[in-house]
């Protein structure tokens, strides 16, 4: 595999269409020391169709190693005001990079880190590497815990699982989860459902009676992996969290990814995203791609608004407008993903596209 470039940016790149968690398995992190404000996370996953990576990022130095091929690469790393971080090459152990190649990665600290490799578009080197952060304990018993769908191709927004709920119960060791879901347009699909007879160890939750592994990370996210092609969903943080409003959350600076899937294909594209509170419409998110995330903080000359409509058990909904003229609705989570003295958001949602494919977008808050 070619490591060229390491870069999530806006170019258009084929992507599977459980991208999200088809690279989660065998993740996990440790972490201490380093440099200050950030010390040392080392994050484990996978890039399809199969590579494992290991990732160590401290306060301005980052290692990958890929640990298929055997290749191992090092350098240094910059914060962007767009609050992506562009990294240079130090060294290889391979001549397939040089020192001074440039690119850009995302991390959520304690949660995951994305890496996108410059390779020829649709190829698996052109395959986004997500890993993930892994928690020390399973999640507590008797907690809500809202979530949001990831599509497989077989998703429509009509009778299939957009969002939800799951309640915890934990006797013995031994986890069951209540399971209440809702589609697109939030009638229900599923009522009391019950995922039977979960343990934790390694970072993830599995049971002998389920393809469902669940992924849980120290700040409280989780990503659950239901298959090869058969989709997933992620989540965090209790729906009673009192912290959480859409008064606050929307006053912040926001950077990720936008996945956008085609059903019939099973391919899709992934880009750079940025948000904010749109300035002059108050408790109003202004949302856009990034042509350049070196330079760019905001908007060029086209961008989303997201207009809330409602938010209850952590969820937002609302009108999605583009300068286009589309509109449609969106349901998004609100986690925080830091501390109550000193919150970090992370917002995750669903959507559908001017096609009628679904989309979902994932941003952290910048610092």
């Amino acid at each position: 595999m070619k490591l060229k470039y390491f870069v999530i940016a806006s170019l258009s790149v084929l992507v599977s269409i459980t991208l999200a968690v088809s690279f989660i398995a065998g993740c996990g992190v440790t972490t201490g020391g380093g440099g200050a404000g950030h010390g040392t996370i080392t994050y484990y996953g996978t890039q399809s169709p199969g590579d494992a990576w290991a990732w160590t990022i401290k306060s301005s130095t980052f290692i990958g190693t890929n640990e298929t091929t055997g290749n191992t690469y090092w350098g240094d790393y910059i914060v962007l005001p767009s609050g992506f971080y562009k990294g240079t090459i130090v060294g290889a152990t391979t001549d397939e990079v040089s020192p001074d190649d440039v690119g850009y990665f995302m991390e959520i600290p304690n949660t995951a880190l994305l890496v996108k490799p410059m390779g020829a578009e649709g190829t698996d080197e052109d395959r986004v590497i997500i890993c993930a952060a892994a928690a020390a304990a399973g999640p507590a018993g008797g907690n809500d815990y809202p979530y949001i769908r990831i599509p497989d191709q077989t998703w429509a927004p009509t009778g299939e699982t957009s969002y939800g709920i799951s309640t915890s119960n934990l006797a013995g060791g031994v986890y069951t989860f209540e399971v209440n879901s809702w589609d697109y347009a939030g009638d229900p699909v599923s009522v009391g459902q019950l995922a039977p007879d979960y343990t934790f160890a390694d970072g993830k939750l599995t049971s002998p009676v389920s393809s469902t592994e669940i992924y849980m990370t120290p700040s409280g996210v989780f990503i659950g992996d239901e298959g090869e092609d058969l989709g997933g969903f992620a989540g965090g943080g209790k729906s009673t969290d009192p912290s959480i409003t859409v008064e606050v959350a929307t006053g912040r600076n926001y950077r990720g990814v936008i996945f956008h899937y085609n059903i019939t294909t099973g391919s899709g594209s992934t880009d750079a995203i940025g948000a904010r509170e749109y300035p002059s419409m108050p408790g109003v998110i202004q949302g856009w791609t990034f042509d350049d995330v070196d330079t760019q903080t905001g908007p060029l000359t086209e961008w989303t608004t997201l207009e809330f409509t409602d938010f209850s058990d952590g969820f937002a909904f609302g009108t999605l407008r583009d300068t286009q003229g589309f509109s449609n609705t969106f349901k998004m989570l609100i986690s925080n993903v830091g501390t109550v003295s000193s919150p970090k958001y992370l917002i995750f949602g669903i959507s559908i596209d001017g096609d009628g494919n679904p989309q979902n977008f994932l941003v952290i808050e910048t610092d």
